[in-house]
C-alpha cells in the first residue's frame, strides 16, 4: 500500500506560485472519463469516480469504493500545491468526508511535504480520517512547511472495505485561503499562435536514414553551450520519438563532437552493449534484451546501436547507462573478477543469495524482521567486498569499475520512487568522471531529464548550470506500445484536448518542430502567458494509464521541446 501511494505522489513537480486551477471541489471531470481533472488516481482494488448524486456542495463529489480484491491495497487521489507560496508558513488542508460501511481501514485526507534536505527518506504523510458509516464530516490537517520544501502533495485515500465520498477541499496558507481558478477551456487565439510560431523550428522528418540534415542545423546553435544534452520522451513506446531522437543523436555526433551516450538502462549491462559498439563483441539483439526492459528491446533502439557500431569505426563513441534497478550484472562482474580468489568469491555468492531474498521481499512489498536482518548482513558483505577490491592486485581502472558495481548493489537496496533519480544522477556523474573532456547525450523519460522535482535532471542542472540542456518530447495523437489491461500491446493515446500544451502545439499546423522554450520564456508578451502556466502535458511511462495528462509548467521543466503530431507504436523485437 505504501509503495503504491509513493508511486502516485512522485509523478508531479513543483512550480512558482500562481493562483491556478486545482479542482478542489471536484466539479470538473476529465473529458470522456468519470474522473476529476487535475487529480492523479491510484485505483488498484478500488473504483475511483465522480458522483453527481452524493455531494456536499456543488454538482458532484469524489467517490472511492472498494472492490472484492481490495485487501492490503489502497484507493487514492492526489494533487499538488505550489510550494513557493507556502515556504516557511503553516499550510492547512480541510475537506468533507462521507462514509458507508468503511471497515478494516479508514477514509482519510492526507497531506505530505517533502524537502531537499532528506530526499532519500521522504517525510511522514500526515493523515486524518473516519471509518464506519458517517455523514459529511469536516477533516482538517495543518503542518509547518520549512524553507527547504520541494514538493507538497495532498489528497483523499481509502483503505480497507467500504465506500467514501470526498468534497469541498480547501487550502489555507496561514490565514489566507488559496483561490482555486476555473480551468482554461478557450481555443488558442490567432495572436497566441502567431506568437508561438516565432520560437519554433520545423523539422522535415523523423527518419534517421534521411540523407538531408539541413532541417536539424539549428541544433548546433541551440546546443552550443551544452556539454550534456538530455533527450526525453513522453512515453517509452513511441516509434516516432525514438526515431527522431536517433536522428538528432546522429547529427550531434557528426556535427558537434558528442561522443558518450548514456541511457536509462542498468549500468553494468549497458557497458556490455558498449563492448559491441566499440569492439563489435557480442550479438546486439541479445545485448539489448539483456537491458531487461521491453522498452529498449525494440527495432528502433537496435537500429541506433547498429549505427553506433558503424560510426565507431571512424569516431570514438561510448554506450553507457546509469540506472540501478537490477543487481545481476554487477554480481556477474564481481564473480568474474574474483574467480581465482576463493574467500572473495564465496562472499559474492552469499551476497547474491541475500540480494535474491531482498528482491523477493521488494516484489511483494514485504517487510519483516528477517528482511531488516538480511539488509544488515548484505551491507556487511558489501563492506567486505570493498575491502577485497581495495587490497587486491587489480589496476586502478579495474578497482574503480568493481567499486562502482558494488555501489550499484547498494543503490538497488535503497532504490525507491524517490531515491532512484538521485542514484541515477550519481551514476551519471561517475560515468562523466571516467570520460573527462567528453560531451554527453542522455536518453531517458521526460520525468527523469526534466529540471524540477526529485528528477535526475534537477541534480544535473544544479551541478552543471547552462552546460546541461533538457529536451522534452511530446506528441498529439496516435498510439504507442505499453503494458496494460491487454498485456504488452499497442494502445491508443488519449486525446490531447483543450487545456493541454499539445492542443496548443497542434493548432499551429506544423507536424514536427523544435520549440525554443528558453527564448519564449524571456518574451513577456501577453500572447505567451499560457506557455508559462500549468497545463496538461502527456506523461506515460511503460504502463498504459487511464489519464495520460499531468499538469505541469514545461518552461520550468525543459529548455527545448520537440513536438511530433502523430505517434505510432514502437516495434518490439521477438
Amino acid at each position: 500500500m505504501r509503495n503504491l501511494l509513493i508511486l502516485l505522489l512522485l509523478q508531479v513537480h513543483t512550480c512558482a506560485f500562481s493562483q491556478e486551477f486545482l479542482n478542489l471541489g471536484f466539479e470538473h471531470k476529465t473529458k470522456g472519463q468519470a474522473v476529476p481533472q487535475k487529480w492523479r488516481i491510484a485505483n488498484d482494488g478500488y473504483e475511483v469516480s465522480i458522483d453527481s448524486v452524493q455531494k456536499y456542495q456543488g454538482s458532484q463529489s469524489l467517490k472511492i469504493e472498494s472492490l472484492v480484491d481490495s485487501k492490503n491495497k489502497v484507493g487514492a487521489c492526489a494533487n499538488s500545491f505550489p510550494v513557493d507560496f507556502a515556504r516557511g508558513k503553516y499550510l492547512k488542508l480541510t475537506g468533507k468526508i462521507k462514509t458507508v460501511a468503511v471497515q478494516k481501514g479508514q477514509a482519510e485526507l492526507w497531506l505530505r511535504v517533502d524537502d531537499e534536505k532528506d530526499v532519500l527518506k521522504p517525510n511522514k504523510i500526515h493523515k486524518r480520517g473516519v471509518s464506519g458509516t458517517q455523514n459529511w464530516t469536516k477533516i482538517s490537517i495543518e503542518v509547518k512547511v520549512d524553507t527547504y520544501v520541494t514538493e507538497i502533495n495532498f489528497g483523499a485515500m481509502v483503505s480497507g472495505e467500504g465506500t467514501a465520498w470526498f468534497d469541498d477541499f480547501e487550502l489555507f496558507v496561514g490565514e489566507k485561503k488559496f483561490f482555486d481558478l476555473a480551468p482554461r477551456l478557450l481555443e488558442p487565439t490567432p495572436q497566441e499562435l502567431t506568437w508561438l510560431k516565432k520560437y519554433i523550428y520545423p523539422i522535415n522528418t523523423v527518419d534517421h536514414e534521411a540523407p538531408d540534415y539541413k532541417d536539424l542545423a539549428v541544433l548546433k546553435k541551440l546546443t552550443s553551450r551544452a556539454q550534456v544534452v538530455a533527450f526525453g520522451e513522453a512515453t517509452h513506446g513511441s516509434s516516432e520519438i525514438f526515431k527522431l531522437k536517433h536522428r538528432m543523436i546522429r547529427f550531434l555526433v557528426e556535427n558537434s563532437n558528442f561522443n558518450v551516450f548514456s541511457m536509462e538502462a542498468n549500468l553494468p549491462e549497458s557497458y556490455m552493449v558498449n563492448q559491441y559498439v566499440v569492439n563489435g563483441r557480442g550479438n546486439p539483439r541479445e545485448l539489448i534484451k539483456g537491458l531487461y526492459y521491453w522498452t529498449w528491446n525494440t527495432q528502433e533502439v537496435l537500429d541506433m546501436v547498429e549505427w553506433m557500431r558503424i560510426s565507431n569505426k571512424t569516431k570514438q563513441f561510448q554506450f553507457t547507462g546509469f540506472d540501478i534497478q537490477f543487481y545481476d550484472g554487477a554480481i556477474h562482474n564481481l564473480q568474474v573478477s574474483f574467480k581465482k580468489q576463493r574467500e572473495a568469491l564465496a562472499t559474492v555468492s552469499s551476497l547474491k543469495q541475500g540480494l535474491d531474498y531482498i528482491a523477493y521481499c521488494k516484489q511483494g512489498s514485504l517487510e519483516s524482521i528477517e528482511l531488516i536482518q538480511q539488509v544488515e548482513k548484505v551491507n556487511s558483505q558489501l563492506s567486505a567486498i570493498n575491502r577485497f577490491i581495495s587490497t587486491s592486485d587489480f589496476d586502478d581502472q579495474e578497482k574503480k569499475w568493481l567499486l562502482q558495481n558494488v555501489r550499484i548493489t547498494e543503490q538497488y537496496i535503497g532504490n525507491n520512487q524517490t531515491s532512484r533519480d538521485a542514484y541515477m544522477a550519481e551514476n551519471f556523474f561517475w560515468i562523466r568522471k571516467q570520460n573527462a573532456g567528453s560531451k554527453f547525450i542522455i536518453w531517458a523519460h521526460n520525468e527523469h531529464i526534466k529540471k524540477s522535482g526529485f528528477s535526475m535532471g534537477k541534480y544535473l542542472a544544479n551541478a552543471l548550470g547552462k552546460e546541461y540542456l533538457a529536451v522534452g518530447f511530446a506528441f498529439y495523437k496516435g498510439n504507442y506500445t505499453a503494458d496494460g489491461n491487454n498485456g504488452l500491446n499497442i494502445y491508443t493515446a488519449q486525446n490531447a484536448d483543450i487545456g493541454t500544451y499539445e492542443y496548443f502545439f497542434n493548432a499551429i499546423k506544423v507536424p514536427i518542430f523544435i520549440l525554443d522554450l528558453r527564448a519564449a520564456k524571456l518574451d513577456k508578451s501577453e500572447n505567451g502567458k499560457w506557455l508559462q502556466q500549468k497545463l496538461g502535458f502527456r506523461n506515460v511511462g511503460s504502463t498504459k494509464m487511464n489519464h495520460e495528462f499531468v499538469d505541469t509548467t514545461i518552461t520550468e521543466d525543459f529548455d527545448l521541446l520537440v513536438f511530433i503530431r502523430d505517434s505510432t507504436n514502437s516495434r518490439l523485437i521477438d
